[in-house]
Formats: structure tokens, C-alpha cells, sequence
């Protein structure tokens, strides 16, 4: 009997161990259910053996049902708990796992967007910079075109200045020269003038009738000049402040050359200037 009942235990005890094992895959609470009525089969089954054993085993019996239903219980405790143990800790494992890969790729995507920012951000900086100097190139590039403007304006004004100066000097010579050929042309003139005036000839006899009509007509108070600051001979040219005379009728009368000429008395001698040049065209002493 003892033989029989050490092997319902063991078999009870194999049971409570599948169902445990049945619990620990199942992982969670339906291992534990599982487990439930499993002993609970085993204790219906101890029930209905025990009566047949008689009644000289029903302590035996009780005390089988007893053993047997606390390693059941000892068994499914382990079983669910290792079962719960093996959830909770598998769970556990998973999400700090979960959790970690969550972290890293989110401080992978934290990571990149800060350097996308920090790129973007030296690529704006790049752009501005690259801005800037191209902004400077351009006024530097219009600060040298205005200055080579203002070079050529300036260069301009000059050259112009220059024309005007040059226009003027133009000018100038030929005043100059239109001045020179004024003083040769008199030149020539006085050279005529002096070549007639030498032509002028007053002979003898002219000259007593000449001084006659001076003394007759007492001339000499009415043309008579005082003071002059010129040689006074024949050739020469009298000063325009000097003052001259019309030829009496009388002299033109015995001269007719003498017509339109002017005359004056100085130091006793009567002088004849041609009007034109006035140049002194004889010299006749009264």
C-alpha cells in the first residue's frame, strides 16, 4: 500500500510539475489557471481512489490528499510565481530595451537636427558672409569706376581748359600779328611818307615870296609855338599834342603842294607837316 501510495504521489508530483511548466510557457495567468485545475484534478482523483482503498487507508488517504494538496499548492506557487517572475521580468527587460532603443534613436534624431541646425546655421552665416563681400566688391568695384569717372571728367576739364588756352593764344598771335602788320604797314607808310617828304622841294625863289607873305600878314603871332620836345627837321614825326595849323591860302598860293598840310612857327622858321603822317615836309626859314 505504501509502494502504491508513494507512486500516486510521485505521479501527483509529476503532474503539479507539468502544470507548472504548462504555466511558466504560458506566462502569465493562464499558467496560473492552469495550474489551478490541475490541482484541483488531483485532489478529485485522490478522493475518488481513497474510497476504494477501504477503510483501513482513509487516514492514509487524508493524509495523501493532505501531502498532496500542499506540494500542489507549493508547486503552483512556484510555478506562477516563477511564471509571474519570468513575465514581469522578461516585460521588464523588453521595455527597458524598448526604452533604451526609444532613447538612442531619439538622441540620434536630437543629435542630427542640432547639427542640421548647426549646418544650417553656418551655411546661412556662409551665405550672408558670401553676401557681404560680394556687396563689398561691388562698392569698391563702383568707389574705383567713380573715381576713374572723376579722373576722366577732370583729365576733360583740363584738356578743355587747354583748348581754350590754346584757342586764346591762337588768338592772341594773331592779334599779334595782325598788331605787327599794322606797325609795318605805318612803317611803310612813314617810309613813303618821308621818301615824299624828301621829294618836297621849295626853291629860292619860292622861299623869299613865302617869308614876304609871314611878315606881311604878320603870321608869325598866329602860328607861332612856343616849346618842343622833338628835333625839328625834315623826316620827322610831330607829336600829336602839338599844335598844328592850316597852310594859309596865301603860301598854297606860291606852294599849291601845300594844299590840306599844316603848319607852325618855332625859333624862326616855318614848319610844313604832311596831315596824314605828320611828318615835317620842310623846314623854311622866315
Amino acid at each position: 500500500m505504501r509502494i502504491m501510495r508513494n507512486a500516486f504521489l510521485v505521479t501527483v508530483t509529476a503532474a503539479a510539475l507539468a502544470a507548472g511548466v504548462i504555466a511558466v510557457s504560458a506566462q502569465g495567468a493562464g499558467g496560473d489557471q492552469g495550474g489551478m485545475r490541475q490541482g484541483r484534478g488531483g485532489g478529485a482523483h485522490t478522493q475518488a481512489v481513497a474510497p476504494r482503498q477501504g477503510g483501513g487507508g482513509g487516514a492514509g488517504a487524508m493524509t495523501h490528499r493532505g501531502g498532496g494538496g500542499r506540494e500542489a499548492a507549493a508547486a503552483r506557487q512556484r510555478g506562477g510565481g516563477a511564471a509571474v517572475r519570468h513575465g514581469r521580468t522578461g516585460g521588464g527587460r523588453q521595455t527597458l530595451a524598448g526604452r533604451h532603443r526609444e532613447q538612442s534613436a531619439a538622441a540620434r534624431r536630437g543629435a542630427r537636427t542640432v547639427a542640421s541646425r548647426r549646418g544650417g546655421g553656418r551655411t546661412a552665416m556662409q551665405r550672408e558672409t558670401r553676401r557681404a563681400q560680394t556687396a563689398r566688391s561691388h562698392g569698391r568695384t563702383a568707389a574705383r569706376t567713380e573715381r576713374r569717372a572723376g579722373r576722366t571728367a577732370t583729365t576733360e576739364r583740363r584738356a578743355g581748359r587747354t583748348a581754350t588756352t590754346q584757342r586764346r593764344a591762337g588768338r592772341t598771335a594773331t592779334t599779334q600779328r595782325r598788331a605787327a602788320t599794322s606797325v609795318t604797314s605805318q612803317r611803310g607808310t612813314q617810309r613813303e611818307a618821308r621818301r615824299q617828304a624828301t621829294r618836297v622841294s621849295v626853291s629860292s625863289q619860292q622861299r623869299t615870296r613865302i617869308r614876304q607873305v609871314v611878315v606881311s600878314r604878320h603870321l608869325v603871332s598866329r602860328l607861332r609855338v612856343r616849346h618842343v620836345n622833338f628835333a625839328v627837321r625834315v623826316g620827322v614825326v610831330v607829336p600829336r599834342t602839338i599844335r598844328l595849323f592850316v597852310v594859309p591860302q596865301e603860301i598854297v598860293v606860291i606852294v599849291p603842294r601845300f594844299r590840306h598840310f599844316r603848319c607852325f612857327i618855332f625859333d624862326g622858321e616855318l614848319i610844313i607837316v604832311d596831315p596824314v603822317t605828320f611828318v615835317i615836309v620842310a623846314v623854311i626859314p622866315i
